[in-house]
C-alpha cells in the first residue's frame, strides 16, 4: 500500500503533485485529500481535490530554459523597471558592469549608463510608461 493511502486512511491530510496517464496523454495533477471525521473524531472519508496543473509545470519548465539562457549568456541582460530602477541582473552583467546583482538590484540604471547617455534611458522608458 503507498504511504499516503496509509496517511489518509489513518485520517491525516494528504497532498502530494503527480503525473497520470489520460486519455489525451500525461498530465501533471495537484492531489488533496480531506478526512472527513465524525463527532468522536474518527474518520468516516476523505475528500478528494484533483487539479489539473500540466499547464502551470509547462509554464515552469519554460521560465526554468529561458532563465537558464539569460543566465548563460554573454551579453549582459538587464531588465529595469518602469521606475528607471534594476529588476534582474544577469552573470554577463555582474562581468562586465562590475556590480554584483545584491549590489544592483533596486538602483537605478543611471549607475551603469554613462552621463552623456542618461537622458537616453528616460526617453525609451516614457512611453513605455504610458501604455
Amino acid at each position: 500500500m503507498r504511504p499516503y493511502v496509509e496517511a489518509v486512511l489513518r485520517g491525516q491530510e494528504v497532498r502530494y503533485e503527480a503525473e497520470f496517464d489520460f486519455a489525451d496523454g500525461l498530465r501533471s495533477v495537484y492531489v488533496n485529500y480531506v478526512p472527513h471525521h465524525d463527532e468522536d473524531g474518527l474518520a468516516q472519508g476523505f475528500f478528494a481535490l484533483v487539479i489539473d496543473i500540466t499547464e502551470r509545470k509547462q509554464a515552469e519548465q519554460e521560465i526554468a530554459r529561458l532563465a537558464a539562457i539569460v543566465e548563460s549568456s554573454s551579453d549582459a541582460i538587464i531588465s529595469v523597471g518602469l521606475d528607471g530602477t534594476i529588476q534582474s541582473w544577469n552573470n554577463a552583467a555582474e562581468r562586465i558592469y562590475g556590480y554584483s546583482r545584491d549590489e544592483v538590484l533596486g538602483k537605478p540604471i543611471t549607475i551603469v549608463v554613462p552621463a552623456d547617455r542618461q537622458e537616453e534611458i528616460w526617453r525609451r522608458i516614457s512611453p513605455i510608461s504610458r501604455i
